[in-house]
């Protein structure tokens, strides 16, 4: 449980720290999503390895880059070596991908070098086959 001052502190640090984004200055990291199964998670995907972001820290958004498919897709954040869930979200691709799309999302805390994976599942896998992506995390440091 996070007492009230941390709380306070953490609200603080998400509206007056610099904002970061990991990847930076390369290409999203890709995520898929289940081959075979309609609302189905895909592999677990890395998007900030472990020991890259040294302090405490919490997702703003995420920056969906590319996307190959049109449809509904719920994203799930983990952190850490096990599938410690953080935050999910759920949006859509419509009429093909026009283009970076950010989207708010919040998460928990996470440890200084806590990695960040993510798994996607997708709406028209049995019509239109497994979806890729591409994204990025915005993040604050504590």
């Amino acid at each position: 449980m996070i007492d009230a001052s941390s709380k306070l502190r953490l609200l603080y640090h998400y509206f007056t720290t610099e904002s970061k984004v990991w990847p930076t200055l390369t290409a999203g990291a890709t995520v898929q999503s289940h081959a075979a199964t309609d609302w189905t998670y895909g592999t677990i995907a890395v998007i900030v390895p472990a020991n890259q972001i040294a302090s405490r820290f919490h997702i703003h958004n995420i920056s969906v880059e590319s996307c190959d498919k049109n449809g509904v897709f719920q994203l799930a954040l983990y952190r850490g070596a096990t599938e410690n869930l953080i935050a999910t979200i759920r949006f859509s691709v419509i009429g093909g991908f026009w283009g970076n799309s950010v989207y708010v999302i919040a998460s928990e805390v996470c440890a200084a070098n806590d990695q960040i994976r993510a798994k996607l599942a997708y709406s028209d896998v049995s019509v239109s086959g497994q979806a890729t992506m591409t994204l990025s995390v915005c993040y604050c440091i504590e």
